[in-house]
């Protein structure tokens, strides 16, 4: 049994990037862990999504029994919120190890939040999410509740997160080595680097003090920097792609292998703080990430879109006592990883779980021993109470970066929508995850209830087909895909209409600019270069470039929706050919698939997906050396493509070349473990050369990853009943696979036999929608014009009870009027009223009121002021300062008074909160550019009204009232303040 055991997580490595960096000697440290211990590639799951995979990783089980579905969830109060780990259902390895007495430190794991109260340390993912930049510089950076356990701990770690502004040009040079010679307020790029560098130096500062300073059995640390680069900035790694403009080359192209280098180092950092003879070493990734041709050049438009960028295996490796040195392991999947680290800790494996421990990785086979499910057993595992709620806090910035990344759609504001289209996410992947593990029947009915209600989400008809398909329902396919290219073809018509009435509002333009007329192919041909120009400015994260001698004819949000309607038009004979060649094929009609597939070849002949189908079309017209040459072109696109090996695989059992079918298999099988269909065609190999107890074991395999895997069940009986032998054991077995044969047949009738609702008629035309026209001549915001229009704003703010609402009364009496609802009526508390606006309180996420506030005073709370925006506004702050004891004594009694119990901080941590929020606030509003602050003392408004009034005159000058320039009224204004509402003046030391 190992002493202890260090799990590292890298989002989206992958062996083509680390292998010829290690060559370089750009890894030294991964280098030399990788000669102490036992490597092999891993493959990922599907849909192929991090806070899935990262679960399954940690529990050694598929989406569909682990409960983590998406990037998002629906927040019961409303709308939605970034994924959790509440809806986790079973347990984690670190709940196992719980169980058994063993500390184990967790620190940034996805989703890990709110944290766990494991026998150790637990910091979430959201402890390194730092402010964005755009809110301005040192703003405050609470901590959000049950980021830390234990809390003890929570002030001590606060202080080792980075900020992005922290990250200098010492830092990041070695990232953009031509960093000096880019424009930061016209190209944004290396600030996304910066805060993926902070973000990570926060997680590896927060490991190494808890390596430091806590005990620990096992230690798990994930990064995702890694997967954030590769997102970022894989488009312009080496070799430049042809659309990649060359100055950005030349500026960005350093970053990922810079990237992975920064990874070595802090694995240096970890490795110098154990003892590799006592402790076991695992490095994973989820998947991997495409470094060559193999990238792609756009990104689909749906959620989790930049998946695509995602390649199948990713990276294992481990290392340690009793682990081989300089070996390879084989066939290993991300579902192995918890399996493993049990067996390393001599503990027992969930029967359960649907990943095996990796014992080829061991110099002595384990003893494995295991138990059905260790969800079953009591006892303190540290998992949260059923009844479990989010604690407060906003992460509208997680789902902000959730969005900025294209992992999911911006929420849509009204809530109860934006549940619904997070629950519909959920739903598909969930789907998704059903078929990748072969259980069509159970995903099929979740697609179809999908397709009925979003039944232009094109997606969720595609799956259903295959679903179908896969469960031999070829009459409800062709209902699904000619329903399918019926909506389409109506979807690209009324898109096409559209397009020519927009391309005639483009003409007018033209021609109110003097410019010469143009026919209606050259102006569309312009309007789509505008428009493919600013999907790649988007795509490449790049500045606009404004040109004056030819101003754009389309506005930036014109360009989005042109785009759109233009995917929408483009009616794709590839799209089509592909999905009628699939039936073509069901249906046995192969010479018509075969034609209608060689169509959608000519309109896409690099698809890899396509070629395999052409391929497996060849092989049932027993035409192997045209399949032979179809599976050639996808190995030669993608050399470690499982598919395209497996129909080499058939090719060479069709030409009875069962030893190089076995190796061809066994190559597969390499690539992709769980490939049910790999493992049978092993076995029918292995039968051909005669070694008929290897077989069984292969189609064994197959069948228990696919139960349904009829073929594999017959030759399974067919091997016990004639050629095995006649054994009791022999005979039991070919009795079972008998059983299972009847048993699959009953419900593939059944699936054939089954009614669907009926594709319903939909008119594809009717969610295309004209362009919302934008005036190109209106004034930008930068504009001289545009600046003279600019709102001024006095906002007043404040501590809650620090004297706003006083102030907000002495502004109204001196002639500026307020903005407020009347919605909080006045009370005991504050009998002249509160003078609040429920829109302000909503200005982390909505700023649209703004506009309302202009010559107008506002309340904001303290705690919302860095949401200020820099522009287009103009903000007057006056910040009411109180004695801390007074504001905690008033919130005290004001909260009583109000019945409710109020902030957790006793009360001495309270002050000391609100003084470190106003010192940043201070800092903050210092570097404002759109912001100036009068700074007043609660007690000397008291004490001296009619002075007070003054400075405030004097700080607003000629803002307020419905004319501009008029003075304010300083006597009104000191005549409202009362001191005997000063209640709470306090007689302390």
């Amino acid at each position: 049994m190992t002493k202890r055991l260090l799990l590292i997580g890298w989002d989206a490595a992958d062996w083509k990037t680390i292998d010829r960096l290690v060559d370089q000697g750009d890894m030294p440290v991964m280098k030399g862990l990788m000669e102490r211990g036992t490597r092999g590639n891993v493959t990922t799951l599907h849909p192929v999504l991090s806070p899935m995979l990262w679960t399954s990783i940690a529990t050694g089980k598929r989406p569909f029994k682990h409960g983590i579905h998406g990037f998002a969830e629906p927040d019961p109060k409303g709308g939605a919120r970034a994924i959790s780990n509440l809806g986790r259902t079973t347990k984690a390895v670190w709940n196992i190890l719980n169980q058994q007495g063993l500390r184990s430190n967790v620190v940034g794991w996805w989703p890990s939040h709110p944290v766990e109260r494991i026998h150790g340390v637990m910091v979430s993912d959201m402890f390194q999410k730092a402010p964005k930049l755009d809110q301005g510089p040192g703003q405050p950076w609470p901590m959000k509740p049950e980021t830390v356990w234990p809390e003890r701990l929570a002030e001590t770690l606060a202080e080792y997160r980075m900020r992005p502004e922290e990250m200098g040009a010492d830092v990041l040079e070695p990232f953009i080595p031509k960093l000096q010679e880019i424009d930061l307020e016209k190209d944004k790029r290396p600030i996304g680097v910066a805060k993926i560098l902070a973000e990570t130096a926060s997680i590896q500062a927060a490991a190494d003090w808890v390596m430091d300073n806590e005990p620990w059995d096992f230690m798990a640390v994930y990064h995702d920097a890694i997967d954030h680069f590769g997102h970022g900035f894989m488009k312009y790694h080496h070799p430049r792609q042809d659309w990649v403009p060359e100055r950005d080359f030349e500026l960005y192209s350093n970053i990922i292998d810079m990237g992975y280098r920064f990874h070595d180092l802090m694995l240096g950092q970890t490795l110098s703080k154990i003892d590799l003879n006592q402790t076991t070493v695992v490095i994973c990734s989820d998947h991997g990430f495409h470094p060559d041709h193999l990238r792609p050049r756009a990104i689909p438009k749906e959620p989790a879109g930049p998946a695509a960028e995602h390649r199948e295996h990713g990276v294992f490796l481990i290392a340690g006592p009793g682990i081989k040195r300089d070996a390879l392991v084989h066939g290993a999947t991300l579902l192995d990883v918890t399996p493993t680290i049990l067996t390393v800790f001599g503990l027992l494996v969930g029967e359960d779980m649907d990943g095996e421990p990796l014992t080829d990785c061991f110099e002595q086979p384990p003893d494995l021993q295991w138990v059905e499910s260790w969800d079953a057993i009591d006892g303190d595992d540290g998992r949260h109470p059923p009844d479990k709620q989010m604690p407060g806090g906003d992460d509208a910035e997680t789902m902000q970066q959730l969005v900025d990344l294209g992992y999911i759609e911006r929420p849509d504001v009204d809530k109860s929508q934006a549940q619904r289209q997070t629950q519909r996410e959920l739903d598909y992947n969930l789907a998704e995850s059903l078929m990748d593990a072969g259980r069509f029947a159970h995903a099929i009915d979740i697609l179809e209830r999908l397709w009925t209600d979003w039944p232009m989400e094109h997606r969720f008809g595609v799956r259903l087909a295959y679903c179908a398909q896969m469960l031999g329902q070829t009459g409800f396919q062709r209902q699904i895909v000619e329903a399918l290219l019926q909506r389409r073809r109506q979807e690209s018509e009324a898109a096409r209409a559209e397009l020519k009435a927009f391309h005639a509002v483009l003409k007018q333009r033209k021609a109110e600019r003097g410019e010469a007329d143009t026919d209606e192919a050259a102006l569309e041909q312009a309007a789509a270069n505008e428009a493919e120009a600013e999907r790649v400015r988007q795509s490449l994260e790049t500045p606009e470039a404004p040109d004056a001698e030819k101003p754009p004819l389309m506005s930036v949000k014109e360009r989005e929706q042109y785009l759109n309607l233009r995917s929408k038009a483009q009616f794709s004979p590839y799209f089509m050919h592909y999905l009628l060649g699939n039936v073509l094929f069901d249906e046995g009609q192969y010479d018509e698939a075969l034609r209608v597939l060689a169509k959608a070849e000519q309109a896409s002949p690099k698809s890899v997906r396509l070629l395999t189908l052409i391929g497996r079309v060849y092989l049932e017209m027993q035409r192997p050396a045209d399949a032979e040459a179809s599976f050639g072109k996808v190995i030669g696109f993608d050399p470690l493509h499982p598919d395209a090996h497996l129909g080499l695989t058939r090719v060479a059992l069709a030409r009875g070349q069962f030893q190089r079918a076995a190796q061809l298999a066994l190559k597969t099988v390499g690539l992709r473990y769980h490939f049910p269909w790999a493992h049978h065609y092993l076995g029918v190999a292995l039968e051909g050369l005669k070694r008929y107890g290897q077989a069984a074991q292969a189609f064994e395999v197959a069948v228990s990853q696919n139960p349904n895997l009829l073929t594999a069940h017959r030759r399974l009986e067919h091997l016990y009943s004639h050629v095995l032998g006649r054994s009791p054991h022999h005979r039991a077995k070919a009795e079972e696979h008998t059983r299972a044969i009847a048993e699959i047949g009953r419900r593939m009738e059944q699936h054939r036999a089954r009614r669907a609702a009926g594709v319903a008629k939909v008119d594809g035309g009717a969610d295309v929608k004209p362009i919302a026209l934008d005036d190109p001549n209106a004034p930008r915001p930068e504009d001289p014009v545009m600046q003279q229009a600019l709102c001024d704003i006095v906002v007043v703010s404040g501590l809650p009870r620090a004297g706003t609402s006083m102030m907000m009364q002495m502004l109204n009496a001196g002639g500026i009027a307020p903005l407020t609802d009347g919605e909080r009526a006045a009370d005991g508390d504050n009998p002249k009223g509160y003078y609040e606006y429920e829109p302000a309180k909503r200005l982390m996420t909505d700023r649209t009121w703004l506009p309302a506030a202009d010559g107008k005073a506002v309340k904001v709370i303290a705690q919302l002021l860095p949401y200020l925006p820099p522009k287009p506004h103009r903000f007057k702050v006056i910040f009411m300062e109180r004695d801390l004891d007074e504001v905690a004594a008033s919130q005290a009694t004001m909260l009583a008074n109000l019945d409710k119990p109020g902030a957790r901080l006793p009360e001495d941590k309270l002050k000391q909160t609100y003084a470190a929020q106003i010192a940043g606030l201070k800092r903050l509003l210092g570097q404002h550019g759109s912001v100036t602050t009068l700074w007043l003392d609660h007690a000397e408004v008291l004490a001296a009204p009619a002075k007070m009034a003054r400075r405030v005159a004097l700080f607003l000058g000629d803002v307020g009232g419905p004319a501009r320039n008029q003075r304010l009224d300083e006597r009104g204004m000191a005549a409202v303040v009362d001191p005997s509402l000063h209640r709470q003046r306090l007689a302390r030391g």
